[in-house]
């Protein structure tokens, strides 16, 4: 049998605005899939991603969420 195929990343310089069939990365935020990056309290979108170890170490006090990108397929 053949192994499963791999996933791999790639980037083009250019932005693609045409719907191509595949699976991408979504331009909106969702609720799991790889973590986007941090946000703030007031602009957290679900508080129970508390990212516990970026508030710790932030000198302000203040309190870090994650937020996730989801994968979609476009048609």
């Amino acid at each position: 049998m053949h192994p499963e195929p791999r996933e791999f990343y790639y980037r083009i310089p250019w932005r693609v605005n045409l719907g191509q069939p595949g699976t991408h990365r979504a331009r909106l935020p969702g609720g799991s899939g790889e973590i986007q990056g941090l946000t703030t309290l007031l602009r957290a979108a679900d508080h129970r991603r508390i990212d516990i170890r970026a508030s710790s170490r932030d000198p302000f006090g203040e309190l870090w969420f994650r937020t996730f990108r989801q994968r979609t397929v476009t048609p």
